[in-house]
């Protein structure tokens, strides 16, 4: 059983456990190095985590050559090998910063202080999509031999992210609902004016044969007028023989059509 140490993109080893746990007590392992620990799953752990063996036979040195310049040192068995070859280190890729996460924080800032803007929407959503994937990133490098860092910039990137697609929303809604209430109205009035038109119609019918005006709404119906389920049609006739015409419904303005003036805003 032997350990091997990977610091800042190289492979060291390997040690056996007496000659490693040497090291370990007198300080020779970086803080910030990874072992590969064969006591563990996943192998490849931070150097502060790894505990000599339980077994104390297993911390004898193995048996073989003389270490020495006569003899060369003994290749591992291959059931001991680590999963990753000296190769695959890449030493300027060691501890370095994951970009998800610096890009997430970012676009989670820009998203927090334009969020006031349509432009904040897209922005905060993207910085919570990236810190996320940081996270995942960080979280699977953590279980090799070149853990990546920036953990606190993907969550503050997230949590930014997160808080800016909260004020867009409700920034976004404030200003949709007025318009769409004006829609609402707008749409109530033209109903109410629709409504008078076809109550006009009516009334001129109802005179061609009757020779005469009438606020009676049940005679207007006779006369062709349909009422709306709506609108609220009201019918009076003055002492001089002229019709008014009055309109409502809810979240609508109230209108009024006199047979003299046409229609116009207000009440009979």
């Amino acid at each position: 059983m032997n350990y091997w140490i990977a610091v800042d993109g190289q492979q060291y080893g390997p040690y056996p456990p007496e000659q490693f746990f040497d090291m370990q007590r007198n300080g020779q392992i970086p803080s910030h190095a990874r072992v590969f620990d064969p006591q563990q799953d996943p192998h490849w752990v931070a150097a502060g985590e790894v505990r000599p063996p339980l077994a104390a036979s297993a911390l004898a040195a193995p048996v073989g050559p003389p270490m020495g310049n006569a003899y060369p040192a003994p290749a591992p068995p291959a059931s001991q090998v680590p999963p990753q070859s000296v190769a695959t280190f890449a030493p300027a890729a060691a501890g370095k910063t994951n970009g998800a996460a610096v890009a997430s924080l970012v676009l989670g800032i820009l998203g927090l202080l334009l969020s006031f803007f349509m432009v904040g929407l897209p922005l905060a959503l993207l910085g919570v999509i990236l810190g996320i994937v940081a996270l995942r990133s960080i979280g699977k490098a953590q279980r090799t031999s070149l853990p990546q860092s920036g953990k606190g910039m993907a969550i503050a990137g997230l949590v930014t992210g997160i808080i800016g697609l909260l004020i867009g929303a409700f920034v976004l809604f404030a200003i949709s609902l007025p318009v769409f209430l004006n829609q609402r109205s707008n749409a109530n009035d033209a109903s109410v004016q629709a409504e008078l038109r076809n109550a006009a119609v009516a009334e001129e019918t109802y005179y061609m044969t009757k020779g005469s005006y009438t606020s009676d709404m049940a005679a207007l119906q006779t006369a062709g007028y349909r009422p709306s389920a709506n609108v609220t049609v009201t019918a009076t006739v003055s002492a001089a023989g002229d019709y008014c015409l009055e309109g409502a419904a809810p979240n609508a303005t109230t209108y009024r059509y006199d047979s003299s003036a046409g229609l116009l805003p207000g009440t009979c």
